[in-house]
């Protein structure tokens, strides 16, 4: 296997983009920042790297880093995920960590930690589910609707907690925000006269969508609004023309899992977060 370099998105894509839209769903996060960085969209103030890694003529592997953001792999073998993790060692590449489906990220994270003297710690194990035909939501009080800039502030408080909680994330999602308020993806669902429920929503590839950063503050949970806003958004996305839409979860969160399934959502792959400390 060789690792190979390219310069930018839309090199990275011209060689990645067919393995990784072979299996859209799983590589929809990797291929939807690749995107999103070629049509040029900025995650810092450091340039980003892509990389794939080839045997023979092919792609095995693909990843890509937008700092101060972790490595992100995708789907592929863990002996591809190996070598990528020596490659960037010998480099002499600082990283905080890594993200993408269990195997290859891991093997990714061996080999880099071994070779420069770190431990790694996973922050969070996670499953991905996708749905192609939405439950409806049991009915109840309220309505979703398109953020707006108005709701800026909120949307920055709801996501710093939402990281914070998730994550375990402190920094300013600020820019985040932005992002989402500009592309038009933000949802907010409204109980009476306030919100009380949120959610991101972005296309990761021509068929699918990915729901992201599903957020209610705790005296507002139980009562079943992240559902219904969650069941609204697959449902306009789907009947707009999306083939799926997916999402992430906490493995370990038998409440949320469980949501996700009795709206037709259904688990396809394990994936890691995994910081690299001293």
């Amino acid at each position: 296997m060789r690792v190979e370099h390219h310069a930018d998105a839309a090199t990275f894509l011209a060689r990645a983009g067919a393995f990784l839209l072979a299996d859209d769903a799983v590589n929809g996060l990797i291929y939807g920042i690749a995107s999103r960085v070629r049509e040029g969209t900025a995650y810092g103030e450091q340039q980003p790297f892509f990389i794939t890694v080839a045997d023979g003529d092919g792609v095995v592997l693909a990843a890509l880093r937008t700092p101060p953001y972790n490595v992100v792999v995708s789907a592929g073998a863990e002996a591809a995920g190996e070598v990528l993790g020596v490659e960037l060692a010998e480099a002499g590449q600082a990283l905080p960590g890594a993200s993408g489906p269990s195997e290859p990220a891991m093997a990714f994270a061996r080999a880099f930690t071994s070779r420069r003297g770190l431990r790694l710690k996973e922050r969070t194990a996670q499953l991905l589910f996708m749905v192609r035909e939405v439950i409806p939501a049991r009915p109840g009080p309220g309505r979703a609707r398109p953020a707006t800039v108005s709701d800026r502030p909120l949307l920055i408080e709801w996501f710093r907690a939402f990281d914070e909680e998730a994550v375990g994330d402190d920094a300013d999602p600020a820019g985040i925000v932005d992002r989402h308020l500009e592309a038009g993806s933000a949802r907010l669902y409204d109980g009476g006269d306030q919100s009380v429920c949120m959610l991101v929503a972005l296309a990761t590839t021509e068929r699918g969508v990915r729901i992201g950063g599903v957020y209610t503050p705790p005296k507002w949970r139980g009562r079943g609004y992240a559902s219904r806003l969650v069941a609204d958004v697959t449902r306009a996305h789907l009947d707009g023309g999306a083939e799926y839409v997916s999402l992430f979860t906490d493995r370990a969160n038998a409440t949320s899992n469980g949501v996700y399934q009795a709206l037709g959502y259904e688990p396809v792959a394990a994936f890691t977060v995994i910081d690299f400390v001293e």
